[in-house]
């Protein structure tokens, strides 16, 4: 008897340039873990595979004060992209070796495990530390072996009831960006199934799960994330290709900018003191603070514009620099970035997706998401753009849209109501259940034993 998902084993991991998120499947609840997609490397002499008790069933668990071992990989010889990678019994990631084993190894430490390991004594001073790296970029994994002990970290420690490798009973999907190549797509099969060894997975993609995540089937997908603005437009679950764009503006560049205006304001350099003025704060300015005006301003100082926020149990000015950094998105040339401006990019691809018949139904089911769809007024300051680009004009005929209509996540789905960035996570978990349950459409570990990797794309 071949054994099958079961409802209370299934996962869902969500990637990205910024955070990756996991949680057990339940439409009900949001991610039960968000971690930076960051991780740290320590260079250390190889020592003899341990047994990582907290992963291991029949066995009782470790002591609360013993550390978790962190993630493993050899560091000489380098392994290379067409290597295959296997496990350890510990569940570390272990590139493949030479004949004779290497005198050093990497260790990757992610999560909060990265956390204690640069708060304790000593940090990363010393010479066998390696930094911190950031695995995936503009949604393009760079580093698998970083990935893969990140995602390692998350099912097999991060979790509230985290994953028994020996079990294998568990079933994953795994929500990626559009981005993705057919080999990453081997790449994390081969990774899921030999070094987590799980039962069944499955990939779907980002802007799919957001716009079921919103209840529909067909719409156009506005993603603005950490590095990158991703456009996806969908006709009934099928995502058009050729007609979706990527600008490389996001929230970082938002970032660049509010850090450099902070800078030049000194009057909210004084009161800072000797707080560090870096991206980290500049960060937590503009999820805390920042807007959007409804249409392009020129910023200049007036006292009316200033309001007082709180930082470090300090009372400091914010002036016009917290809405002032947003126009980046929507005039990016004007800070020195080479891109279209959002509004642009989105016209580009509602007109070149479909006939003009069926262009309505992408303006009038608009879903923004990623992580700064929370921005106050970013809404209707797209709206106003939007509306500049299709307003009636004596080119216009009966097909031309009239109204521009946003979507959002279902009301009755209490938990996600203030959670516009979350609309990917829960339609991944949506698509989870119907998916894993009905037996159809993911890999099963004996077509992987079968197949390989290349079984990811016979089921997808």
């Amino acid at each position: 008897m071949i054994l099958q998902p079961v409802d209370s084993k299934l996962i869902v991991l969500e990637t990205g340039s910024l955070n990756t998120k996991c949680g057990y499947v339940d439409h009900t609840q949001p991610p039960e873990v968000v971690i930076p997609t960051v991780a740290g490397r320590r260079l250390r002499k190889r020592q003899a595979p341990s047994l990582d008790l907290s992963i291991v069933d029949d066995l009782p668990s470790a002591p609360q004060t013993a550390p978790a071992s962190p993630m493993r990989v050899t560091e000489e010889p380098q392994s290379t992209g067409d290597e295959s990678i296997k496990a350890e019994d510990n569940g570390g990631l272990v590139g493949a070796e030479a004949e004779g084993e290497p005198e050093f190894e990497t260790v990757y430490y992610c999560g909060q495990q990265l956390k204690d390991e640069l708060s304790s004594a000593g940090g990363n001073d010393d010479e066998s530390w390696k930094g911190v790296v950031q695995p995936i970029e503009n949604g393009i994994v760079t580093d698998w072996e970083a990935t893969a002990a990140l995602w390692k970290q998350i099912l097999m420690r991060e979790l509230q009831k985290p994953i028994k490798r020996a079990r294998n009973n568990w079933a994953l999907m795994l929500a990626v960006p559009l981005t993705w190549s057919k080999d990453d797509y081997m790449r994390a099969t081969q990774i899921v199934f030999e070094e987590l060894n799980m039962l069944a997975f499955a990939i779907i993609e980002q802007p799919l799960t957001a716009l079921y995540g919103c209840n529909l089937q067909t719409g156009l997908v506005i993603d603005i994330g950490h590095e990158t603005t991703d456009i996806t437009p969908i006709l009934e679950n099928l995502i058009i290709r050729e007609a979706a764009k990527t600008i490389p503006i996001g929230g970082k560049h938002i970032e660049e900018v509010l850090l450099n205006m902070l800078r030049e304001d000194e009057q909210f350099v004084a009161a800072l003191g000797d707080k560090a003025l870096d991206l980290e704060l500049a960060r937590h300015i503009k999820q805390e603070h920042a807007e959007v005006k409804p249409d392009t301003i020129v910023v200049t100082p007036n006292p009316k514009d200033v309001i007082t926020v709180k930082i470090n149990d300090k009372e400091v000015p914010l002036g016009p620099a917290r809405y002032g950094c947003t126009n980046v998105l929507f005039d990016p040339t004007a800070y020195g970035y080479r891109s279209l401006s959002i509004a642009e990019a989105v016209y580009l691809s509602v007109s070149t997706a479909c006939d003009p018949v069926s262009r309505p139904s992408l303006w009038e089911n608009i879903v923004v998401t990623g992580g700064c769809c929370h921005l106050r007024g970013i809404k209707q300051r797209l709206e106003n753009e939007f509306a500049n680009m299709i307003a009636a004009s004596e080119t216009s005929n009966e097909y031309q849209s009239k109204d521009i209509r946003w979507r959002d996540i279902p009301d009755y789905i209490l938990s996600y109501k203030e959670r516009p960035g979350d609309a990917g996570f829960l339609g991944a978990n949506i698509v989870a259940k119907l998916m894993f349950i009905s037996n159809g459409g993911f890999v099963h570990k004996n077509d992987y034993s079968e197949v390989g990797p290349m079984s990811i794309h016979l089921k997808q």
